[in-house]
């Protein structure tokens, strides 16, 4: 009732503004190099490739990322943007990525999924360094975890985007870092084309 409440009000419309302002341009499709064509339906088949990254790499990862008041998964994800846009020539990426969707401390307690999707856009455009690509993607992080409440299907709805069976709206790439004690890096690849 509450979220109903609050979907109807003030905060959901200035939200959907703040995500309109910054999807309203983005580019709609990211063209990765692939083995073969892909194909018209998404067939939701792949296969995933788990390297893992020593301590000692992990650790000076962190590092970075306290140099620059950023999180270990500010780091990767800047590494993954120079990553696409070197693979794709895209200076602008959308990223999607997961997040808690516990943003309040009511919400702590409850049982229950509270996933919902975010859209990072990756901003490589004059040929930063790695360390101004952190910057930009911890601005861009932090921004949309302050206007994560709208949930990702309104969203697409609300941007009234082209569908086409064989892509997601908004990304075709998803992020997800996921706290283990060895930091494994997943690579994940669907219907042998390399993602």
């Amino acid at each position: 009732l509450w979220q109903q409440r609050w979907l109807a009000g003030g905060e959901m419309a200035q939200q959907l503004d703040w995500w309109r302002a910054q999807l309203g341009e983005a580019p709609r499709l990211l063209r990765l190099p692939t083995d073969r064509p892909r194909p018209a339906l998404q067939r939701h088949r792949g296969a995933r490739l788990t390297r893992e990254l020593g301590r000692l790499r992990v650790d000076e990862l962190q590092q970075r990322a306290r140099e620059r008041q950023a999180t270990l998964f500010m780091v990767l994800l800047a590494g993954f943007q120079a990553l696409l846009a070197r693979w794709t020539g895209e200076e602008d990426l959308l990223i999607g990525t997961p997040v808690a969707g516990r943003g309040r401390s009511e919400f702590e307690g409850l049982v229950g999924f509270f996933i919902n999707t975010l859209v990072l856009r990756g901003d490589l455009r004059g040929n930063p360094t790695l360390g101004e690509i952190i910057g930009r993607v911890r601005r861009t992080a932090l921004d949309a975890y302050a206007h994560a409440d709208v949930p990702f299907e309104r969203l697409v709805e609300v941007l009234q985007l082209p569908r086409d069976p064989g892509r997601t709206p908004l990304f075709q790439v998803m992020f997800n870092l996921v706290p283990m004690p060895a930091a494994p890096l997943n690579i994940i690849y669907e219907d042998n084309h390399l993602l």
